[in-house]
């Protein structure tokens, strides 16, 4: 299964760059990960959507499903979690994009699209800082799921 992190906005902080580089390469032995950034030339979330599904219009990658990062989208432990997306992967999935809304969010239309809606907390988090975070998941997802001793209960 690939894994593709979908992220709205340039993101130019280096300690920001090189944790998401950090755990791209760490989820390489599991799943194939990369990082795309797409920009809107307005920061309406109509605008970044379409960008959106320019995107994945554009890849239009085999066996999909879309997670959405989203403040009101189901929270998991990190067993759970790493249960889910094993359960994507079991059933077909062969491209899993985790998509990263710009600050206004996702609109209704991306948030009905996706297979899974996935708040990573109740705090509010800024969206550049989302980036290592759900890397890091889906790097403790992906050993969880191989048995390895990254994880500790």
């Amino acid at each position: 299964m690939k894994v593709i992190l979908l992220a709205v906005g340039k993101c130019r902080d280096k300690a920001v760059l090189s944790l998401c580089d950090e755990y791209t390469k760490r989820l390489k032995p599991y799943w194939p990960t990369e990082v795309a950034e797409v920009t809107a030339k307005t920061s309406s979330s109509d605008a970044e959507h379409q960008e959106i599904e320019k995107y994945l219009a554009k890849h239009k990658p085999e066996g999909l499903r879309i997670v959405a990062l989203d403040e009101r989208g189901k929270q998991f432990s990190s067993r759970d979690f790493s249960q889910k997306l094993t359960n994507f992967e079991e059933t077909g999935c062969q491209t899993m994009v985790f998509i990263i809304g710009g600050a206004d969010g996702h609109t209704e239309a991306l948030r009905q699209k996706a297979d899974l809606l996935l708040g990573l907390s109740k705090l509010t988090l800024p969206h550049m800082l989302v980036r290592p975070v759900i890397l890091e998941q889906i790097y403790r997802a992906a050993t969880i799921k191989d048995g390895h001793p990254y994880h500790r209960d």
